[in-house]
């Protein structure tokens, strides 16, 4: 951005103010125009330093896309570690949680993991109706000697690797809990309305994403009754996550699912190639403003 600011060329950031957006108080430099894709991005951009003026709002493009991938049990086995019988044992099963290790590239990270991934063994073990998928980082990148790491001490006919290039959102489809840690897959589980624990075992600045009390946040130390918990108390028609407050959750953090957040995006840029930038944070206010108003109203209860 600095380099373009002092060659004269305009400058639109992708700069969305969602986790790297935390470490900041204020944007060292600014670019000309900056993309936010909700509520909550405006808020974060705003606070560190982007004029409202300077704010195009388009809802993430990503959004669009959700349900393009085909991901289901019947291939599952293309993704999976080992791959044999995995559909068979997720149809006979009555429990499937789905955990979203952390890298495997440091000695922290493989230690949580371990954890996290021998209080799951212990469950399969003494529950053999739960199975476990877990789902390696996408910097792992599905590498042999990340998978062996887990291989060797865990994997049972109950408990799967999946490759780090099969979709979260598939994934959390066939599962009936997710575990993470802090990571943007938090909103993928309530985009898909998947019941959800985050391990707080990280000192990293994140997105308030628990505001609304949509998921149960604990130390690792009780992870295990807190899954004992979720298994006992499961009801398969029940929504895992409150309505209004996943609505809520959804709008701020996300905004749109129209399809049409690149449709939107498109027409943003070309606003500015015409020097006549559609400044939707000022068209957007109303709906902006209701938001906020119903989150400053709401209860926050589990």
């Amino acid at each position: 951005i600095a380099a373009s600011n002092f060659n004269g060329l305009k400058v639109i950031s992708m700069q969305h103010g969602e986790g790297n957006g935390e470490e900041y108080e204020q944007l060292p430099v600014l670019a000309d125009y900056y993309i936010a894709y909700s509520p909550y991005n405006c808020k974060k951009l705003i606070q560190m330093g982007v004029k409202k003026d300077k704010i195009l709002f388009s809802g993430m493009i990503e959004n669009d896309k959700i349900n393009t991938n085909n991901i289901n049990i019947r291939n599952l086995h293309v993704h999976a570690f080992p791959s044999n019988d995995i559909g068979q044992r997720i149809k006979s099963s009555t429990y499937t949680i789905l955990i979203a290790l952390k890298p495997n590239n440091s000695k922290k990270y493989i230690y949580i993991n371990k954890k996290a991934i021998r209080i799951l063994a212990k469950l399969s073990r003494k529950n053999p109706q739960i199975v476990v998928l877990l789902k390696l980082h996408p910097n792992d990148k599905d590498d042999i000697q990340k998978i062996s790491i887990i291989n060797k001490q865990f994997i049972s006919d109950s408990i799967f690797i999946i490759k780090s290039s099969c979709p979260l959102t598939e994934l959390l489809k066939l599962s009936n809990l997710f575990i993470t840690f802090n990571s943007s897959a938090i909103v993928d589980a309530h985009v898909i309305n998947t019941r959800t624990i985050v391990i707080d075992e990280d000192d990293g600045k994140w997105p308030d994403w628990d505001f609304y009390k949509t998921f149960n946040k604990v130390d690792i130390k009780i992870l295990e009754l807190e899954i004992i918990n979720e298994f006992q108390y499961y009801k398969p028609l029940e929504s895992p996550i409150l309505p209004a407050q996943r609505e809520l959750f959804l709008f701020y953090f996300r905004y749109k699912f129209d399809k049409l957040n690149g449709h939107r995006m498109a027409q943003l840029f070309l606003s500015v190639l015409q020097n006549k930038p559609n400044i939707t944070y000022f068209t957007q206010q109303k709906e902006l403003d209701l938001a906020l108003n119903l989150i400053r109203h709401t209860p926050h209860k589990r």
